[in-house]
């Protein structure tokens, strides 16, 4: 997603006070209203605050400035200032004693926002807002009420170096949409006066000797936004030169507008916001010298470039896809944009119920010319409903009208195909939006929160094709409330569709959902049940046979409730006993003597309660690091990680874990290491630093230690070999696999062509595009003068199979004994070559089995034969899957004796995830997961071990959970069998 910045420095009173705006507080009146009510224009009318046509398209927002018992307030200054990308510009307000009016263009491409500021003539009263485009046209309609009041709060901003004040430091507070700035005095404070309104979102801090400092609230560490008092600590900084170049043919890219902003390295990447000097242009040389450069050990740099003509390149044109430093200066390479090739479309906004003038439309795509960010467009509609945009050929498009009291459908299509030059002009039909109110409320009491920002979305789903494969995503309607002083706040959003809220503090986040009513108000109720922090006390005790002094044990403590952000640490006096505060409603808590002898992990929800930590002896993990050739890596770094996590949940806003401790160690000459201290009874991950020139992230394994215990030496590899696997052993494989999954193979020949390739990953590898191809194992081959594997055609003359001509295609159809049950030839161009593919596919797949006829056969069995039923969840596109297939196959043997074996394909089979949560419930689980059951469908132990989902078992807990399945479940099985089908799994 492109990211909009705004990078205008606006100097402003430092008091700000409260605008009640009608269209986005929504008054009482219009709230009112319900779908079948009609505005008194007609649809056809032009109204009198819009003009113009194109890029001259302008609206007019007026209103008046009263003072706090509502009466006039004259002679105000007002300052209006219309935001865009990088930039902003005064627009000259018309000015009657308090009325005001301000014509607004909304033909440049960049439109952000307009902010208003307005000051008594003596400065003491203020008031400050942005209006946003969803807010713009109602705000036109209703007009504005200005109310100046003086400031209910101050704001405290210590600047200081090394804990040293700072005098005649600049400071900038972001705040309701505009930075406001201040200067420090003799002792290094600046002071904003707000309004309990105001939220801060960053502080900034720079001198003219090049010290710089700050952070945003929305990064690590929390900082409340409504607190009042802040210190920054600034840095000294350095020049850094800044290189552009094009990416194509490495040449320097001269007088390029850009903007540089910079931050932190891991793991916070904290921003100090907009800085002296960072909007910039190149030389002749591609380059720009940024003064205020922070002298930090690591930096997350990046660039933002102001020339739609150029974009960042991509990660295979840069290699790995980040700047480099490159002789002292940080090289940036971009590369043409597709700006010439963009094809305006016009689009078209219908309506019975009002005039179609001056309506926010907004448009993004997924498929962004720049990686990893989606193509935001916006436009307004003219008086007769249409809006124009410059839309990238053959993306895909989510398209809907944004507005504060309208809603339209959301639809998503392709605005210019390429092939065949065809236009399709996006429409879109508006109506009233259906009632909504949100509240937000805290504590037992149910207090309401005011003030509080909160995300609303109506989500879209839908897909697209991209690089031959289809993919999918999320869009539709965003925009925001704010709750008043009773925490609620009103909106419309689309009838019989969902909407969804998200809200966003440094500390709490929370999600709610809901189905709008086609009648009546439909609410969105947010709620946090601790409001305040509460003092908890707790105590560590020694269990085991260990000796530990408690005195200065260390206690790491995180939530892990998935809705609020805590992380502290506190220390233990000598009788163990601790205390801190929380506003969590679960909490993860490690602790640990000073000599790391002894440790607990717990994971605490009753803190209504003093709580009780048994601490255990700690434990050490033994291990060699190979490298390449299998070569002992010596002098190499390892790490053993500790999470404490609570219970997964993906809906919750934030992570439902954290991390608690980090242990290090060293290789010796021999590639061992040993890390101690490690606590028991908890999963831990080992990783190393990667290897310099191969492609691995370093991650190794997870373990779990239990006290005393005495385990073999861990044996990690950084590298893995290559081999390249023949085609007819590929072929060999697949044959397998499909015996004992019910699978068909599909063997595809080509030649070597973009085409041919594209025609074969869309219609015979994409299960989207036709769903029975995850019936199938395909193996494709590529044959010809250009194919990089001449075996592919010997292969297929073995099996006096033809070969394809250039732009042809030919798919055979194999059933799992090798026999062949159709073949096809297709010319990739042909028109009908996909539904020719698609009706293939669909008469060569194989019949869908039934899971529950599959789940009775196989206890049948198991009760005549007085076994057990050893169940497993397998999948299609699941490697492991396959691998526990065939080394069940392989211990077949053996584990017969006790055990029916029974496999469901919770995706491809009938009835398949019912049976599938006979094993999982409601729980997520990654397959494989399997269950041993009793003949009398009683579950008796699953692959769920002390780190989870044990799937293909390999590694020691792995087979350590392997072992405890079958020992509890065996009846012939014996020791030595079992160490044997145990030992038979590689690592």
């Amino acid at each position: 997603m492109k990211v909009k910045r705004l990078v205008h420095v606006v100097s402003a009173v430092a008091s700000i006070s409260a605008l009640v705006v009608s269209t986005s507080q929504l008054n009482a009146r219009a709230f009112g209203q319900v779908a079948g009510s009609r505005i008194a224009s007609t649809p056809t009318e032009k109204p009198a605050w819009l003009e113009g046509a194109g890029k001259d398209l302008r609206i007019r927002v007026q209103g008046e400035v009263l003072d706090e018992s509502g009466a006039p307030a004259n002679d105000c200054k007002l300052v209006v200032r219309m935001k865009v990308n990088f930039g902003a510009t005064d627009l000259p307000a018309v000015i009657e004693r308090n009325q005001f009016h301000v014509w607004v263009p909304l033909g440049e491409a960049g439109w952000f926002n307009v902010h208003l500021h307005a000051a008594s003539a003596d400065g003491r009263r203020v008031v400050s807002e942005a209006i946003s485009g969803f807010q713009l046209r109602q705000a036109a309609i209703d007009g504005l009420k200005l109310t100046i009041k003086p400031a209910e709060r101050s704001v405290f901003v210590r600047v200081v170096d090394q804990g040293k004040p700072v005098p005649d430091a600049f400071v900038v507070a972001d705040v309701v949409g505009a930075p406001l700035t201040a200067r420090t005095n003799g002792v290094g404070f600046a002071r904003f006066p707000l309004l309990n309104r105001d939220q801060l979102s960053q502080l900034t801090a720079w001198t003219n000797d090049f010290r710089i400092g700050g952070y945003s609230f929305h990064r690590d560490p929390p900082r409340d936004p409504s607190g009042s008092k802040f210190t920054i600590e600034l840095e000294p900084c350095r020049p850094q030169v800044i290189r552009i170049i094009n990416a194509e043919d490495k040449a320097p890219v001269p007088d390029l507008d850009f903007v540089l902003t910079v931050g932190t390295g891991a793991p916070n990447y904290q921003f100090p916001g907009h800085t002296p000097g960072c909007e910039m242009k190149t030389n002749d040389k591609g380059e720009a010298v940024y003064r205020w450069f922070p002298d930090w050990k690591t930096h997350g740099s990046y660039v933002e470039l102001r020339d739609p003509r150029w974009i960042k390149a991509s990660r295979e044109q840069t290699g790995d896809g980040a700047d480099e430093t490159v002789d002292g200066a940080i090289v940036v390479r971009i590369k043409k944009s597709r700006f010439e090739n963009r094809k305006r479309v016009v689009g078209q906004v219908a309506s019975t119920e009002s005039n179609v003038a001056g309506f926010f439309v907004e448009m993004w795509s997924f498929q962004g010319e720049e990686e990893h960010r989606s193509d935001v467009l916006h436009a307004f509609t003219d008086e007769n409903g249409r809006f124009a945009a410059d839309y990238l050929p053959g993306s895909t498009y989510c398209i809907y009208v944004n507005d504060a009291r309208y809603v339209s459908n959301i639809i998503d299509l392709i605005p210019y195909e390429p092939v065949g030059d065809q236009t399709n002009a996006p429409s879109l039909t508006i109506s009233e939006g259906q009632p909504v109110e949100v509240a937000v409320t805290s504590g037992p009491a149910k207090a309401p929160v005011a003030h509080q920002w909160v995300q609303l979305e109506t989500p879209h789903h839908y897909s697209w094709r991209e690089n031959g494969t289809t993919r999918n995503g999320n869009g539709g309607r965003r925009w925001w409330v704010t709750t008043d002083e009773q925490g609620r706040a009103r909106t419309f959003a689309l009838s019989g569709n969902k909407i969804e809220g998200s809200l966003y503090t440094p500390e709490w986040r929370a999600k709610e959902a809901a189905d709008v009513n086609a009648d009546g108000v439909t609410r969105l109720e947010f709620h946090r049940a601790v409001a305040d922090a509460r003092k908890i006390v707790g105590r560590l005790l020694i269990v085991g046979d260990v000796e530990a002094d408690l005195d200065d044990a260390v206690i790491e403590i995180g939530s892990v409730d998935g809705e609020t952000h805590e992380r502290l640490t506190c220390r233990a006096n000598r009788r163990g006993e601790f205390e801190f505060e929380s506003k969590a409603s679960q909490l993860g808590i490690y602790a640990r003597t000073q000599d790391a002898r002894a440790a607990a992990v717990a994971i605490i929800d009753r803190l209504d309660q003093p709580l009780e930590l048994h601490l255990k002896p700690t434990g050490e993990l033994r291990g060699q690091l190979l490298g390449k050739e299998d070569l002992p890596l010596p002098g190499h770094a390892v790490h053993a990680s500790l999470r404490v996590s609570g219970k997964r949940d993906f809906s919750k806003p934030w992570p439902t874990s954290f991390l608690a401790a980090t242990f290090d160690a060293q290789t010796d000459g021999e590639g061992s290491y040993t890390l101690s201290g490690l606590p028991c009874e908890v999963a831990l991950s080992l990783s190393a630093d990667p290897i310099d020139g191969l492609d691995s992230d370093g991650t190794l394994d997870d373990f779990y230690l239990v006290p005393n215990e005495s385990r073999p030496r861990t044996i990690s590899r950084l590298w893995k070999p290559q081999r390249k696997i023949p085609f007819a052993e590929r072929y060999a494989g697949i044959l397998r696999d499909c015996r004992s999954s019910n699978f068909h193979v599909m063997v595809i020949l080509m030649r070597p062509s973009d085409d041919t390739r594209e025609f074969v990953d869309a219609n015979f590898m994409d299960y989207e595009t036709t769903r029975e191809i995850m019936s199938f194992m395909q193996i494709q081959g590529q044959v010809g003068d250009q194919s990089p594997d001449p075996e592919v055609a010997e292969f297929a003359r073995s099996k006096n199979w033809p070969l394809p001509e250039n732009g042809r295609i030919l798919a055979f159809a194999i059933d799992p004994a090798g026999r062949e049950l159709g073949r096809i030839e297709i010319d990739s161009k042909d028109p009908a070559g996909a539904k020719l593919a698609s009706d293939f596919v669909r008469n060569h797949a194989p019949v869908q089995v039934d899971a529950k006829e599959k789940w009775d056969e196989a206890f049948a069995a198991a009760r005549h034969s007085r076994r057990k039923v050893w169940v497993r969840i397998s999948q299609r596109y699941c490697r492991p899957c396959f691998l526990l297939t065939r080394w069940l196959d392989d211990q077949k043997k053996f584990l017969d004796e006790d055990y029916v074996f029974l496999k469901i394909d919770n995706v491809r089979d009938l009835h398949g995830d019912d049976v599938a949560r006979r094993l999982v419930g409601s729980e997520q689980q990654g397959i494989p997961f399997h269950a041993i059951f009793d003949p009398h469908e009683t579950m008796l132990v699953t692959s769920e071990g002390p780190l989870g989902n044990i799937g293909h078992p390999s590694g020691v807990e792995g087979k350590k959970h392997l072992r405890k399945m079958l020992l509890e479940t065996r009846k012939k099985l014996t020791d030595d069998q079992i160490d044997a089908i145990v030992a038979s799994l590689s690592d």
